[in-house]
């Protein structure tokens, strides 16, 4: 089972509807703290469970053995370290198989408060030893901000003239939900064929994880 956590926001959107282009709906399971939020994904088959980042106690027998949990990050700053201790405090008695994360680039050397709790959520799963995966995502394009340069004229910002590889979120959605396709030709594959020799011990694309969920 994959489940998608924070299952009604702007991002878990575009990568459930992914998902269920490439494995069969009863092999994905979302969480909503507002279930009635999610009740298209319902019609359609999908699992709702009921849980809230903010409210540990409501993530009781969400995930079991052998689940590939999808944590999404909270979106609101200032309270993710808690909220995502809760998915990784539930995810790691229940036996998940993998935890895959959507962090930050540069969590480890930025200063920015976003990045900072990015990166103590990745210590945190860390420590839990599960087995993880961390995505690393870059600014998101967000069509209002879009709205807002035309209105004003003015694109806003402290980079001065630091670069940024912004994407949309379908962009990434796209890569969570089909990471399968092309991986094998490219040098990811090639880097772990490397890495495997490295270590001693075979290693595993988030596609063929995701693939045996």
């Amino acid at each position: 089972m994959i489940v998608v956590t924070g299952a009604t926001g702007r991002l878990d959107r575009f990568v459930i509807e992914g998902l269920l282009k490439k494995v069969p709906v009863n092999q994905v399971a979302v969480v909503a703290r507002n279930p009635e939020k999610a009740l298209d994904w319902a019609e359609r088959g999908v699992r709702i469970h009921k849980a809230g980042y903010s409210h540990p106690e409501t993530w009781d027998g969400v995930f079991v053995t052998g689940d590939t949990v999808l944590l999404i990050s909270s979106s609101e700053v200032g309270q993710r370290r808690k909220q995502h201790q809760t998915v990784v405090d539930a995810a790691k008695p229940a036996g998940v198989k993998l935890l895959v994360y959507t962090s930050i680039l540069h969590a480890d050397t930025s200063c920015m408060v976003l990045a900072l709790e990015h990166l103590d959520t990745e210590k945190a799963i860390r420590a839990s030893g599960l087995s993880f995966v961390f995505l690393l995502h870059s600014w998101y394009l967000h069509t209002e901000a879009a709205k807002r340069t035309l209105e004003q004229g003015v694109f806003r910002g402290c980079a001065k003239d630091g670069r940024v590889a912004p994407a949309m979120r379908q962009d990434y959605a796209v890569v969570l939900a089909n990471a399968d396709e092309g991986i094998t030709r490219g040098d990811l594959n090639d880097s772990s064929r490397t890495l495997s020799r490295l270590i001693g011990r075979p290693t595993t694309t988030l596609a063929a994880a995701l693939k045996q969920a």
